[in-house]
């Protein structure tokens, strides 16, 4: 047997998930003189793989608006247009002007 995953259990409740490996040493006449077995704890490997995960999903988050900006600026390059502003800011689709840190502080409620 090689390469098996084994989930453990020990007398606490908890479980431990193993990769059991196997191997008969054989003498030259085909039997086997002994065997080897390995058990390797699986718990950093799966906390590495949860990490890999981690990491992908926040740089995918991370890099999907500037890729998103040069997507469509390469469309509007390819298909003529001269109609894009680049210094264009972005605003909310209800203000026509971004909001000021103390706009409307001196106004008290009624």
């Amino acid at each position: 047997m090689r390469a098996a995953e084994v989930e453990l259990s020990v007398p606490d409740g908890n479980s431990v998930t193993m990769l059991n490996n196997v191997i008969r040493v054989q003498l030259g006449d085909g039997e086997v003189e002994s065997v080897i077995v390995t058990l390797q704890d699986l718990a950093s490997l799966e906390a590495q793989e949860r990490r890999h995960a981690a990491f992908l999903a926040m740089v995918s988050h991370e890099l999907r608006p500037p890729l998103n900006l040069i997507k469509g600026l390469t469309t509007a390059l390819l298909s003529g247009s001269r109609t894009f502003d680049l210094n264009v800011a972005p605003v909310h689709p209800h203000r026509r002007r971004p909001r000021r840190p103390y706009e409307g502080a001196d106004r008290r409620p009624a």
